[in-house]
């Protein structure tokens, strides 16, 4: 009984531990809720700049309004595949401070567990005799963010249908009323963290507790290595229903409510290689320890979400504004949660429900056609995540809250021919966490994609419309002690038909 409440106490300060972590490994929560998600491919071969296009069933996934000009019953299907990949360097670097224990983090040197608690330099000098403590010749030239200076990389994938959607024109009051109906799934509801040397407390960050250097090793610090591993995999489905009336020839406007549901698959784990013993600026011992704590299970997202829109359209341009109403999302998580360490395993099942609820947002939209086969749009987009606020069921007050992404789009679509049209986007997705060290609090690493679109139009036998996305997303954690140079890559190939009744 006594070694079963040592135990929990222990798995409660480790659960701590992994809760107060975050650009170094952050506990499991809301991650993947904010990213962008497309359902019309037409739209994100534009770089999904479609908050002030008009006309078209693809409207519905950003601005109802738009759907107030359609004229014919449409029906829409999509298909998305999409791949995203991360990577990370992590360089330590000598200084005056542990000179030497650089070496262990990088693994350049592993030491040899005949010599836990011993001191390092003690271990240094007796092996200079037998060649023991062999350090390797680190790799240099590389780029820091390449593929080949990773010192790991985790690829996901997904694909399916992503969107069936309908819109349907009827006369009411001499007006155009247009009803719009979809279901979209996020099939890339999915995430990935890793840190290879979580520190705590970090001896190069002050944000992370770093320790005080003390003289003499009745006080010393002990400073924990654990190996972090995040991983969330799931898909999210939205009913959408949509209304839109094409109030003037100038004045269009549309209100939206989606449903949203989705669930993940949860694994975390927190694997302990060992602990620094530091004593002074440049003493330390080093230790082998056996700590793992494995968590697993699943997480429900669901939320209502409403939208009003409006769009001024005139000969050569259009404006479009999307007021996006409060929203809260809820997180019903179910884990089981098992720690292994030398005294034998011990098993946890925890439950709880956290919530999100994310404030008043809005998108703006303008397009310019100067001629009739050529259209240039572009978005810029607004959510407070900053004024987000948390609800968490174990009462967690440290973990770090969002940031206010403001995103910029910008695409272009040329139809040389009556049956093809040609598309160009851009956009520019700033992320919702600060990378640790860096030196803009209010605003995340930019997300740059590219995308390229074309579209055949078959005339009574409806349009085919293909997109292609790149996006690249690249930032640095920076510390006394280390640099963390992190890679996110993503690829998306989408395809949709468009049939006109």
């Amino acid at each position: 009984m006594i070694k079963s409440i040592f135990k929990s106490i222990i798995l409660l300060q480790i659960m701590a531990i992994i809760l107060s972590g975050q650009n170094r490994g952050n506990n499991l929560g809301f991650q993947g809720v904010a990213k962008v998600s497309d359902f019309s491919v037409r739209a994100l071969g534009m770089g999904s700049a479609f908050i002030s296009m008009n006309g078209s069933i693809d409207a519905l996934a950003f601005n109802p309004a738009g759907l107030a000009t359609v004229k014919d019953i449409q029906v829409s299907l999509g298909m998305s595949s999409i791949s995203r990949q991360w990577t990370e360097n992590q360089v330590y670097n000598a200084n005056r401070y542990f000179f030497t224990l650089p070496f262990y983090l990088e693994r350049l040197y592993i030491p040899d567990p005949v010599n836990n608690g011993r001191l390092d330099h003690e271990v240094f000098y007796e092996a200079l005799s037998d060649s023991g403590y062999v350090v390797a010749l680190p790799e240099t030239g590389q780029e820091p963010f390449s593929d080949s200076a990773a010192d790991w990389k985790k690829q996901l994938q997904g694909s399916g249908i992503s969107n069936l959607s309908l819109a349907l024109p009827v006369t009411v009051l001499d007006k155009n009323v247009v009803l719009g109906l979809s279901y979209n799934n996020c099939g890339d509801f999915f995430d990935f963290d890793k840190n290879e040397t979580y520190l705590d407390p970090h001896p190069g960050y002050l944000e992370y507790h770093m320790p005080t250097l003390v003289e003499n090793e009745a006080d010393s610090t002990i400073v924990n290595w654990y190996d972090f591993t995040r991983q969330r995999e799931g898909s999210r489905a939205e009913f959408q229903g949509a209304v839109a009336i094409d109030l003037t020839p100038v004045i269009k406007l549309g209100l939206s409510v989606s449903w949203f549901s989705g669930e993940t698959d949860d694994r975390q784990s927190f694997n302990k290689v060992g602990y620094f013993n530091l004593i002074d600026q440049n003493q330390f011992k080093w230790s082998y320890d056996t700590l793992d704590i494995y968590t697993k299970g699943t997480s429900t997202f669901r939320g209502i979400h409403s939208e009003i829109g409006m769009q001024l359209i005139y000969d050569a341009f259009s404006f479009g504004l999307d007021l996006r109403l409060p929203m809260t999302i809820k997180r019903e998580w179910d884990y089981n949660v098992i720690q292994t360490d030398s005294t034998g395993v011990l098993k946890n099942q925890q439950k709880g429900t956290d919530e999100l609820s994310i404030p008043f947002s809005y998108a703006l939209g303008v397009n310019f056609h100067p001629i009739s086969n050529f259209i240039f749009s572009m978005d810029y987009d607004l959510r407070k995540y900053s004024e987000a606020e948390w609800k968490f069921a174990d009462d967690d007050t440290t973990r770090r809250t969002w940031v206010d992404q403001n995103i910029i789009r910008f695409g272009i679509e040329f139809s040389p021919a009556k049956m093809l049209d040609f598309r160009l986007g851009y956009r520019s997705v700033p992320q919702i966490f600060i990378p640790d060290g860096a030196a803009e609090k209010d605003k995340g690493p930019e997300n740059n994609s590219y995308t390229l679109g074309i579209g055949l139009n078959f005339g009574k036998f409806g349009t085919l419309n293909g997109a292609w996305e790149y996006g690249l997303l690249k930032y640095s954690d920076n510390y006394f002690s280390n640099t963390n140079y992190a890679k996110e890559v993503t690829t998306k190939i989408s395809l949709g038909y468009i049939y006109k009744f």
